[in-house]
């Protein structure tokens, strides 16, 4: 348990992505966050309290396997600090881009979730 699939750009010999995926059990936390590295939290299976910076945003997730729904997302500004504490068995995927200033959110789907957790259907929760 933990982080068990840790891939940065360096190791992967990619330009920008870096993924880990952490499994844990009830009571586990997984936390991160860098200056620099904007980051997506993606519950694919399995309920956790998450906490951005000092913002809590409860309990989150309501699938236990990526075959029982939506998945439920949380989007971390850069430099932010995160934690996932788990409620229930979590398999949580931690996305990465290398540099925030790359990422063009004014055309994306996605900038209107900035700061935001999106629940399943694209709702979200506004930091």
């Amino acid at each position: 348990h933990g982080r068990i699939v840790h891939v940065t750009p360096a190791s992967a010999g990619w330009t920008h992505v870096g993924f880990d995926v952490w499994k844990l059990k009830p009571g586990e936390e997984a936390a991160g966050g860098e200056a620099g590295r904007e980051v997506c939290l993606v519950f694919i299976g399995g309920k956790g309290h998450v906490f951005v910076g000092a913002k809590d945003f409860g309990v989150l997730g309501e699938r236990n396997s990526p075959f029982e729904g939506k998945p439920w997302s949380v989007y971390i500004p850069a430099g932010e600090r995160w934690k996932v504490t788990a409620e229930n068995a979590v398999t949580l995927a931690v996305c990465t881009p290398r540099f925030a200033s790359e990422c063009n959110t004014s055309s994306s789907k996605c900038s209107a979730a900035v700061g935001a957790a999106a629940a399943p259907g694209c709702l979200a929760k506004t930091v």
